[in-house]
């Protein structure tokens, strides 16, 4: 077989497979969102943010929420998960998202201890954005009502509060969609391509 035509054999052949892996990326990226199943409704409860605005997120319409629960005394794994947020944060940042078409949510499941100062020093330890990243406090009894929605638990034992390890995604029109880990199991990537899906949705 002359040298030309196996050559434009394997051209063909790695035009062909570049396009499928494009095509494959285009589409989980663009469609991925109709894997997502509906989970939940996000619970209408009012909570006030650290600037001392009362806030629901069913106020936050049209945008695609990540919501983490935490408090400023845990020894373990809020710190990493905060910290792997901030990184995904300045990525949807640069990409022009964040803020505009997907916020942020944090909500101490400690709101006795944690005041509206110190959640605003936790946030700025990490380079939390607070335009686009909503810190929330309310009532034990309002946190309880947003956790029970998102099937979050938590109890207070001494200085620890014993909590679920998870952290929750949701669409622009309040349904949970996805449910992460915390810490090590919180796969940036994998979140990042979720709320690219949602956004596209």
């Amino acid at each position: 077989m002359a040298t030309w035509l196996r050559n434009y054999r394997f051209a063909i052949l790695a035009g062909a497979l570049i396009l499928a892996v494009v095509g494959g990326i285009a589409y989980n990226i663009w469609w991925g969102a109709s894997k997502l199943p509906v989970i939940g409704r996000v619970p209408d409860v009012k909570l006030t943010r650290v600037d001392g605005q009362s806030v629901s997120l069913r106020d936050l319409d049209g945008k695609v929420k990540l919501v983490s629960f935490i408090y400023l005394r845990c020894p373990d794994v809020c710190p990493p998960t905060t910290a792997k947020m901030a990184k995904l944060q300045n990525e949807l940042k640069r990409e022009g998202l964040f803020g505009r078409d997907v916020v942020f949510v944090t909500i101490t499941i400690d709101p006795e201890r944690d005041t509206p100062d110190a959640l605003k020093e936790y946030a700025g330890k990490f380079g939390a954005d607070l335009s686009g990243w909503h810190f929330l406090r309310g009532s034990l009894a309002a946190t309880k009502a947003v956790a029970d929605g998102f099937g979050f638990v938590f109890e207070p034992k001494g200085n620890l509060v014993i909590h679920s390890n998870r952290t929750y995604l949701v669409d622009g029109d309040h349904n949970i969609r996805q449910v992460y880990g915390m810490a090590d199991t919180f796969d940036e990537e994998a979140v990042k391509n979720d709320i690219l899906a949602l956004i596209n949705d």
